[in-house]
């Protein structure tokens, strides 16, 4: 994570940087006060028309196309946990907040939580990190709408992204097969690791290492320009307007969907089945991610009769101990021991993010039907992280209410002016 020295050491005696990118200029401010300007190349970066790069306080606000300004936070000052408390939300209730900020009708006492709880981000209280899932999921929708919920998520994520839940998979397959073999001591994946501002960490598919810069810069200066084209990057594409839904994707994730409903339904009408459902989900959860356990086996130097022995005897309970894992687990078995529940394709998107958030985040405000099964599974497996259904609440809860004499105390949360 990047360091408060490293930011400063990148630009030094340097305390703002302001681009005009339609104007192809800019501006520089020193800490005694001066200013330097000068001409640059053109440099699309549509539809972000101007940026500013505050060194002291680690931050760029970009001025976007029909959205306006939006701050986002590039470094934190160490690389310790973030202290601030991390509040997930399921797209549904980034809706909700959008609805708040833009005068729909909605209940009035989710309306006021909304604009709680973008008054604690405004207080520096809370983070509302931004998933894989958010992006996908707001693909599918265009023109005023998407450009209402982006202006939203881009002001009140600041920059914040959950890592891949195909990223914290790996590695807590990696520590549990490094602790079986002895061979490897690596930890679970910390908070700040998961939750974080680091580029590219919505997606598992490209290494970090082969996604920084090589143009000889000084190692701070090319991870601060790393992280700026990343975000502007980011930011740029989730303010177009118009839906970009990949079909393949929404085929293949109603195949997944079916074939597991085919299972329940299966399940539910063979008595030997029913003998064996546990081995029989455990199985469907394993088959789903047999890829990432073959690499973390061989990398932790178990054999294939290792392997097998952990199957037979061990897999279960090393799978349930996982913070993650182990609570996609469990939902896929009450899921799938639940012949009535139809699956959806958006389904995979809810096992994969929110269970992963589950197992990390202070709070996750999900939606109601899958909420339940991770409530259950809570109850289970006892975990520090509540699992609420609607914004109001979570302000019911320790997490956010020792916040909320704070709020009071402040100005009232008032509607921002949307574009």
């Amino acid at each position: 994570m990047l360091m408060t020295d490293d930011l400063s050491s990148a630009f030094p005696g340097i305390s703002t940087i302001e681009v005009d990118y339609a104007g192809r200029q800019a501006e520089l401010t020193l800490h005694d006060g001066r200013t330097v300007m000068f001409p640059m190349e053109h440099y699309d970066v549509s539809p972000i028309l101007s940026s500013r790069l505050d060194i002291t306080a680690k931050t760029l606000a970009m001025n976007i196309r029909a959205i306006g300004e939006v701050v986002v936070e590039i470094a934190v000052a160490t690389s310790d946990d973030e202290p601030r408390t991390i509040v997930y939300l399921d797209q549904l209730h980034w809706i909700s907040l959008a609805k708040a900020m833009t005068g729909k009708s909605m209940p009035q006492e989710e309306k006021s939580a909304a604009l709680q709880l973008t008054s604690l981000v405004d207080a520096g209280n809370i983070i509302l990190p931004l998933s894989g899932a958010h992006a996908t999921e707001m693909a599918k929708a265009g023109g005023k709408w998407r450009r209402d919920l982006a202006t939203v998520m881009l002001r009140y994520s600041r920059g914040w992204q959950m890592l891949s839940p195909l990223s914290i998979r790996a590695a807590e397959l990696r520590r549990m097969f490094g602790l079986k073999t002895g061979k490897s001591h690596s930890g679970l994946p910390t908070r700040s690791e998961v939750f974080t501002l680091e580029p590219r960490a919505l997606w598992a598919d490209t290494p970090a290492e082969a996604w920084l810069p090589r143009i000889g810069l000084p190692s701070a200066l090319q991870d601060t320009l790393r992280r700026i084209t990343w975000v502007q990057s980011l930011y740029a594409v989730l303010a177009e307007e118009a839906p970009s839904e990949s079909k393949q994707g929404r085929d293949l994730a109603q195949q997944w969907a079916q074939s597991h409903y085919e299972l329940a339904l299966h399940m539910r009408g063979n008595s030997r089945a029913q003998l064996h459902k546990r081995s029989l989900t455990r199985l469907r959860f394993l088959t789903d991610m047999q890829l990432d356990l073959a690499n973390a086996a061989a990398a932790s130097g178990m054999t294939a009769e290792q392997f097998y022995e952990w199957l037979q005897s061990d897999a279960e309970h090393d799978l349930t101990a996982l913070p993650y894992l182990g609570r996609m687990r469990e939902v896929i078995h009450h899921r799938l021991s639940n012949s009535q529940d139809k699956w959806e394709a958006n389904d995979l998107n809810d096992l994969l993010f929110l269970s992963c958030a589950a197992g990390y985040a202070d709070l996750v405000v999900s939606e109601k039907k899958f909420g339940g099964y991770l409530q259950r599974v809570n109850r289970q497996l006892g975990s520090p992280s509540p699992i609420v259904a609607n914004l109001s609440s979570a302000f019911k809860l320790e997490v956010l209410a020792r916040f909320s004499a704070e709020v009071a105390h402040s100005s009232s949360p008032t509607t921002p002016d949307l574009p």
